[in-house]
């Protein structure tokens, strides 16, 4: 990711606020223009539809406290081409144990297009209800997480709102299995997620053995 491109987004952050009323000096509508088709060119779908695993690299809320590293990644699944969905996992590791593994469905919020992911939470039911495929889910929770950008390195959502109110904060998703995230996509968290606490996640954890099986997971 250039850094020609982090300026632009910079731009495109001033330029949304002076459509909202903000003041704003030399305000070009042609410019306008052109930097909204460049906008279009922010892509959630580089990371939610790769193949390969993705990692959650920050998440940030105002009261962020904990001092604890984890990792959380997510590998592919299937893409449902009908439904435009994309079905992939997530896991939870921490203290050398996966403690946590969840299948997610994502979706586009058609009348939103692009700007928002709608996040299912499936849970199996092969043997809980009649089903005779293993691979049966039902979906029960879901989310609503406004896209704030995405390309092929990082994918950086707004939190949800929580029981129909506003809750501050970001979430950022990488592709790279390191102890930071490419620097790009990290100033542009700082840039777009406002003045929350940061959590890091260590996903080089996530190459750690389970205890269940003691198989090392693939690096």
């Amino acid at each position: 990711m250039a850094i020609s491109s982090v300026i632009t987004i910079w731009v495109l952050v001033k330029i949304a606020a002076s459509e909202k009323g903000m003041p704003t000096a030399g305000h070009n509508p042609g410019k306008t223009q052109e930097l909204k088709s460049l906008l279009q060119r922010v892509d959630p779908w580089k990371i939610v539809n790769s193949s390969n695993t993705v990692y959650l690299a920050k998440i940030s809320w105002k009261n962020s406290s904990s001092s604890d590293r984890y990792c959380v990644s997510s590998d592919y699944l299937w893409y449902d081409a009908a439904n435009k969905t994309t079905y992939r996992n997530l896991k939870f590791f921490a203290s050398r144990v996966s403690s946590l593994n969840m299948s997610l469905q994502v979706k586009r919020a058609e009348q939103l297009g692009d700007s928002t992911l709608l996040v299912h939470l499936l849970y199996n039911i092969y043997n809980i209800l009649p089903s005779i495929n293993p691979e049966d889910f039902a979906a029960f929770d879901q989310y609503s997480f406004p896209v704030l950008y995405g390309d092929n390195k990082c994918l950086i959502l707004a939190n949800p709102a929580v029981n129909g109110r506003p809750y501050p904060g970001c979430t950022m998703w990488v592709t790279e299995r390191k102890s930071r995230p490419p620097f790009c996509c990290d100033f542009l968290y700082f840039l777009l997620c406002g003045e929350t606490k940061a959590t890091n996640f260590d996903n080089t954890k996530c190459g750690l053995a389970t205890a269940e099986t003691g198989a090392t997971l693939q690096s």
